[in-house]
Parts: structure tokens; sequence; C-alpha cells
């Protein structure tokens, strides 16, 4: 049983980054702003990279969470978001938990991790965030 069973398509990107490819030509980001598709390409694998294999906070989630942007920027009302913040709302969907480590913030404080520490000397609540 394999809950991801993505394998590699014809253009050698992932099946899951075929998908965040199609939410940026469906929303005619690449067209609009000249995105060459091997540089699209090339980014979204430096993404996936990015992530590590954990069990939620790896590439999957992130993928998870642009798709969920993806949809709420198709249900708003055409030029409610300007081509550029809707590029910006996918970026960040897919970066948002670029190397995280796949703990929460209560093992960092109790651990006293180097993350935990310096969050905690600076008032931080939050050392994940």
């Amino acid at each position: 049983f394999n809950i991801h069973p993505y394998t590699v398509s014809d253009d050698g990107l992932p099946r899951c980054l075929r998908l965040v490819k199609f939410m940026f030509q469906k929303l005619d980001l690449i067209t609009h702003f000249n995105i060459p598709d091997e540089n699209l390409n090339s980014f979204l694998c430096s993404v996936a990279l990015g992530y590590r294999n954990v069990p939620y906070h790896n590439v999957f989630h992130a993928i998870d969470v642009t798709q969920t942007l993806f949809n709420f920027i198709s249900l708003l009302p055409s030029r409610t978001l300007s081509k550029l913040e809707q590029c910006v709302l996918l970026v960040c969907g897919l970066c948002h938990d670029i190397d995280h480590m796949g703990l929460n913030n209560s093992f960092h404080y109790k651990a006293e991790t180097p993350l935990g520490i310096l969050s905690n000397a600076t008032s931080g609540r939050s050392p994940l965030e």
C-alpha cells in the first residue's frame, strides 16, 4: 500500500509536481510571467528536494497547501487578486515548510534544542514560526 503512488512523468517531474505545474498553467501564470518550462521544472524539483522525509511536514503537505490555495484563488471573482498575488500565494504554499525537521515547538523547548533555546532567550512563543 502506497499512499502517494506518484511516479516520474514524461517530462521528468514527479507526478505530484506536475499537478503544481498544472496550477500555474491554469492560472495563466506561466504565460503571464513568461516562465521558461525548464526554469519552472527546476524550481519545482528544488523545492521538493528542500523538504525532509518526515511524516507530515513533507513535500506532499506543501502540495496539499498549494492545492488549497489554488482552489481559493479559483473560487474568487476574477481580478480579485493580481497575477503577482496569485503567483506569490502558490509559491508560499510550496515553500512554507521547506527544511522542517518534523518536530513541534514543545519538543524544541523540552529538549532544549538550539532553536528552542534561541526562541526562549528572545521571548519567542514559537520557535518554528
